[in-house]
């Protein structure tokens, strides 16, 4: 085996040796750089395999290339195992040797040498890695191979993102797949080669809200399309519910707060989830109300805080939180919704 060093290549080279002979093997075409060589022996009537002590040398400069007429080329098509389609834009790899499909999915490997056995394997964005093809080569010929890549799926989710921001806005999606990507400056997106299943759509952009802050889409039999959703610029939840008292909150967050790591926890937290908070308390008049009056309620016990006196949340007060975080799970998205749920938790501890 000849593994180059800091390199994923490698020639896995089987040959039937004579015991007791003088046995050469010739490696062609390999790049400058630097090398390991072990020699793997396997006797059958034994069962046994054992390696060599590996020896070590780098490779300064190369021959130059043999005449086409000694040297062979592999040729061949990736396509689509589902639809037949061909596969643009595929790698394929051969050894130390590499190719790109073109937009018929064609590739062509020149200049090899004599192979007797080498694995020809192909990748593609959107696809899983193909099953490597056993290939020999004979110079002086032609040799085709075809490889065939499996789709991750079949189906795409498409949709856009409109209002106040169209470009640039992350879309998460979660559930049966995960991944991200942006929306163009259009505002549209597509997240491409899906299974069928149950999936989450969520966009985010700091600064802005979205209206619904996530969305559940169920891929059946067919493409899915129109996922849309409309932003919004985003307002301080702090200014919204309490603005006679947000200097006041600035001020816990900083000189408490902030001085933990449970403290630095929230604030995270907060920020996290601003945009979404802010949304909910602008569509929900009776919530914004209810944390301005928890604000309140809130306020004695902050400034004892401050002043460096440890005092106790009163019952009340830590009851009229925990009912309000569950007002406003009720139409959090997930991720809100899982963030308060471990925060009612760990606020119960």
């Amino acid at each position: 085996m000849l593994n180059q060093i800091n390199s994923l290549n490698d020639i896995n080279y089987t040959h039937p040796i004579d015991v007791g002979k003088v046995n050469k093997i010739i490696f062609t075409r390999v790049p400058k750089g630097n090398y390991m060589l072990v020699f793997r022996s396997y006797l059958s009537s034994a069962g046994e395999t054992w390696d060599s002590e590996p020896v070590s040398f780098a490779v300064k400069s190369t021959l130059p290339f043999p005449s086409a007429a000694s040297t062979s080329v592999l040729e061949g098509v990736v396509t689509d195992v589902k639809s037949g389609n061909p596969v643009p834009g595929a790698t394929v790899n051969f050894i130390f040797y590499s190719s790109k499909t073109d937009s018929a999915g064609k590739f062509k490997i020149e200049h090899l040498p004599t192979i007797k056995k080498a694995l020809l394997s192909a990748v593609a964005s959107g696809y899983s890695d193909g099953t490597p093809v056993s290939v020999s080569t004979e110079s002086g010929k032609t040799v085709t191979c075809n490889v065939q890549l499996t789709p991750l799926g079949d189906y795409d989710l498409c949709g856009q993102v409109t209002g106040a921001v169209t470009q640039g806005v992350t879309m998460t999606l979660s559930e049966k797949s995960s991944g991200t990507l942006q929306t163009d400056a259009s505002g549209n997106y597509c997240f491409r080669n899906l299974e069928a299943g149950s999936y989450t759509l969520t966009p985010s952009l700091k600064g802005y809200v979205f209206e619904p802050p996530s969305k559940s889409v169920e891929i059946t039999d067919t493409d899915v399309s129109g996922v849309d959703f409309t932003s919004s610029k985003g307002s301080c939840p702090a200014q919204l519910a309490a603005p006679d008292n947000v200097a006041l909150l600035r001020r816990f967050r900083d000189e408490v707060l902030a001085r933990s790591q449970t403290g630095n926890e929230y604030i995270s937290l907060y920020y996290r989830h601003a945009p979404e908070v802010a949304r909910l308390l602008q569509l929900q008049p009776h919530l914004r109300k209810d944390a301005a009056q928890l604000t309140q309620n809130l306020k004695p016990w902050m400034l004892a805080q401050l002043s460096g006196k440890k005092v106790r949340l009163p019952y009340h007060t830590k009851n009229h939180i925990a009912a309000f975080v569950k007002a406003l799970r009720v139409k959090a998205s997930p991720s809100l919704k899982a963030d308060l749920q471990q925060l009612q938790y760990n606020f119960n501890q």
